[in-house]
């Protein structure tokens, strides 16, 4: 049930993730590292230091449209996810569920399409 001032503000919302009762985030800030760049890209972003030439081989955070590529991958990774389980936010999953189990039961199914 939605709380009252909910109700008055909006009058017949069912979106499952405001009815929910259980919504947990995954934070997938490392996941940043494990999406690989161009060869030519790397060479558009690395820096010389004394000790010589560096290449960063996955995608830093600090990257101007990092976060969007990163989301835009997420949301084509769980695509029929999307709105009915979860939501994505740059670097975070949020799942929302009725109860711990129900939610449980998700990140044994979605946490696998994530991995791969």
């Amino acid at each position: 049930m939605l709380p009252g001032r909910m109700r008055t503000l909006c009058p017949g919302l069912t979106t499952p993730w405001i009815l929910s009762e259980i919504l947990s985030t995954l934070d997938l800030y490392p996941g940043y590292w494990q999406v690989e760049m161009d060869m030519v890209d790397m060479d558009a972003i690395a820096f010389v230091t004394r000790q010589g030439l560096y290449r960063f081989m996955g995608v830093p955070f600090g990257l101007c449209n990092a976060p969007a590529m990163f989301e835009w991958l997420m949301e084509s990774v769980l695509k029929e996810l999307i709105w009915g389980v979860c939501l994505i936010y740059l670097d975070a999953i949020i799942v929302y569920g009725t109860d711990f189990y129900w939610s449980m039961d998700w990140l044994k199914l979605g946490g696998p399409r994530c991995r791969n």
